[in-house]
């Protein structure tokens, strides 16, 4: 059953509150009480508004626990710098005095870290987790230098014009090509404390790092690769960064899922977001339900279609691309540098029935099973005989 992507916001339940002597702006949206809260933890320098639309979003039987980290938005400044355990020790206490023993945890980037290092030390708090567009830390591939001097100062939160310019460097995606609802959202309502608040954020994870401890998380895991802005069928899995995120996680043994949405063949900017929305939480239930195979991923397409005009559901194999119809364009990246693109003309082929591009083109969402293991296995056993040679594993 799709769930609604226009939900009506709930009452306003901000208020501040004194948890082991540090004043907290918090939100509590109240639920059913039939499972634990989520805890939402935001990334650096955002205040808690800035989370309202996905709050909205979410099944209104879900309480949802929202703060403001101390020196951010309506928190006061702690009177010390502090570190990520202090900040999970906070977290902790502010659950136990809302009433609540555990919790589901969710972090965003800097929020993300915050998150992992809750998981692994306040274990016996944290029920799931659940980790948004982040990293392990100080040990990870970094971000271009010009971009990480950015990321350092709050300006983009006091400076829409800045946030205009520097959107599409900061986050990619649609901020390329819409800067403006970048600015719209993070600008709307959101509150910004003092510039030191931001530094102690900077300070709480410096030098921080979750690889050590990573093995020592055990709540269940899912990775969810996506949504990508524009589908990931036939020849792309070969080079996809979405599916290249699904299949390092079936590389760890995590189960994984790749999710891209098709964009529209007359206007190719136009995405329909609200249909993975609607129809993307009930696919990921039912896949989860499912038995798989180790070494299998789903590679999950969204069609360009409206959320009630989907016209099913289709388990497919990998398609082929009509490469008469592949074009070359070169272009230009965010810092200047010529690159070019394979493309295809925007021109719908026929492929066969049962392949991922059939389901997409006709309206369905397709899912399609991909292993890590590319062998063609009758392709050897029939080279092994030319050669004279016995197929691996058959001696």
């Amino acid at each position: 059953m799709p769930i609604s992507f226009h939900r009506k916001p709930g009452p306003q339940t901000t208020r501040s509150i004194v948890v082991d002597g540090q004043q907290l702006r918090i939100d509590v949206r109240p639920g059913s009480g039939k499972r634990p809260p989520l805890l939402l933890v935001n990334g650096i320098g955002a205040s808690l508004e800035l989370l309202q639309p996905f709050v909205d979003a979410l099944d209104p039987g879900i309480e949802v626990i929202r703060f403001d980290a101390p020196g951010v938005g309506g928190s006061p400044l702690p009177g010390l710098p502090y570190r990520f355990t202090g900040l999970c020790r906070l977290m902790a206490r502010l659950l136990s005095a809302l009433g609540h023993g555990e919790a589901d945890v969710l972090g965003i980037s800097w929020g993300g870290g915050v998150a992992q290092h809750f998981a692994t030390f306040q274990r016996h708090r944290c029920r799931r987790l659940v980790l948004v567009a982040t990293a392990t830390g100080s040990l990870m591939v970094p971000a271009r230098p010009s971009v990480l001097a950015r990321m350092v100062t709050p300006r983009r939160y006091l400076d829409r014009g800045y946030l205009r310019e520097n959107a599409a460097g900061l986050y990619g995606g649609s901020a390329r090509s819409q800067p403006d609802r970048i600015g719209a959202l993070m600008h709307a309502n959101s509150r910004v404390g003092p510039a030191l608040g931001y530094v102690y954020q900077l300070v709480s994870g410096a030098g921080w790092t979750s690889l050590p401890f990573l093995p020592l998380i055990r709540e269940p895991t899912l990775i969810l690769s996506g949504v990508n802005r524009g589908a990931n069928m036939a020849e792309d899995v070969t080079y996809s960064g979405t599916i290249a995120g699904a299949i390092e996680g079936t590389l760890l043994g995590v189960r994984s899922m790749a999710l891209s949405l098709a964009s529209s063949f007359e206007n190719p900017g136009q995405f329909r977001w609200e249909t993975a929305l609607a129809h993307g939480p009930e696919i990921i239930r039912r896949l989860l339900a499912a038995e798989w195979p180790p070494g299998v991923l789903m590679n999950v397409n969204f069609p360009d279609r409206a959320a009630d005009d989907i016209a099913g559901i289709a388990v497919t194999e990998q398609g082929r691309r009509d490469h008469d119809l592949m074009r070359i364009h070169e272009r230009t990246d965010t810092w200047g540098t010529p690159y070019y693109w394979l493309g295809y003309e925007r021109k719908r082929s026929n492929p066969p029935g049962g392949t991922d591009l059939w389901a997409v083109y006709t309206g369905r969402i397709s899912i399609t099973p991909l292993s890590l293991n590319l062998t063609d296995r009758s392709a050897a056993e029939s080279l092994s005989r030319d050669l004279g040679e016995t197929p691996a594993g058959d001696g």
